[in-house]
């Protein structure tokens, strides 16, 4: 049965898009007790945001750190990033977004908060399926997020964007696996947030994946150039690989390599599939192909 509780106010955080006409373009701000970390180099301009009671008293103001949204055409997009995590205050109903003495955005802190019920995960089909109930108390529109933790709940992670739909899915290749995951399913509606959590699920842990950086599948060289190959073990966090042995080979002209990087110019014409494969630590040979179109001079 799934263990629902509220989160821990702490934070009311806010990410967005402004442009120099102050039209925000955002999702509706969450409550979280993750710490603020540094996003942007400081808090420039004349943005703020402010936290009012009921009577409209002010209990918390903070300047609100900006970038520019697309700092490679800084003239064509002059539109800002805002991102913003503002220790929040038990007794807030209003949340005010201020530039100068312009009002972007006014938020009303609903009088409850949602509430999850019936949340299910379940794996199907390879697949590990969430799903949930939820309504609000004050009938405020809501949206939720996903994330998981590997530690018993000490810790989580994001798993999901922001969802409209009472449910989700991800594949199972797709998380590291391993014993005990705890899936957590939150919900706001702006500012309140309430989050539940699901029993401990185990997965089957994922192998490390292989990757080929160089060259690209289906590249073309001539007969004679030097070609860069470079390939990688690719792991989850938290994973460890103990790699015992690498081998690059093309079924045109056998072994190339044993190493992760190497050049060459020893390629015969034709098409060919190159391999790469490494055994890891515990004995699993894994793998990854392209081919590469070699072109007489």
């Amino acid at each position: 049965m799934a263990d629902q509780k509220t989160q821990p106010v702490l934070y009311w955080t806010l990410r967005g898009r402004l442009s120099p006409d102050n039209r925000l373009a955002c999702r509706p701000g969450l409550l979280t007790s993750h710490p603020p970390q540094a996003t942007f180099d400081e808090a420039v301009g004349d943005l703020r945001i402010e936290l009012l009671d009921r009577q409209g008293r002010l209990l918390v103001q903070q300047k609100v750190p900006t970038a520019q949204y697309c700092p490679e055409q800084p003239e064509a997009i002059p539109d800002v990033a805002v991102y913003v995590k503002v220790p929040f205050h038990p007794e807030t109903r209003m949340i005010r977004l201020w530039r100068g003495d312009v009002l972007v955005r006014e938020w009303q802190r609903p009088e409850s908060s949602p509430v999850i019920e019936d949340l299910s995960v379940k794996r199907d089909q390879g697949r590990v399926r969430l799903a949930w109930r939820a309504h609000h108390p004050s009938g405020a529109p809501m949206e939720y997020f996903v994330r998981f933790s590997t530690d018993g709940g000490r810790t989580f992670n994001r798993l999901s964007r922001r969802l409209d739909a009472t449910e989700y899915a991800v594949d199972e290749t797709q998380l590291p696996g391993g014993k005990g995951w705890i899936f957590e399913v939150g919900a706001t509606d702006g500012v309140n947030t309430t989050t539940s959590d699901s029993a401990p699920l185990d997965l089957p842990e994922a192998p490390p994946k292989v990757e080929i950086a160089s060259p690209p599948d289906g590249a073309s060289v001539v007969h004679g150039a030097t070609v860069l190959f470079s390939g990688e073990v690719v792991a989850f966090i938290g994973q460890s690989v103990d790699v015992q042995s690498i081998a690059w080979t093309s079924d045109r002209d056998g072994k190339l390599a044993d190493r992760f990087v190497f050049e060459t110019d020893q390629l015969s014409p034709g098409i060919h599939r190159i391999e790469l494969e490494v055994v890891d630590g515990h004995g699993r040979t894994l793998g990854t192909h392209i081919s590469i179109d070699v072109a007489k001079g």
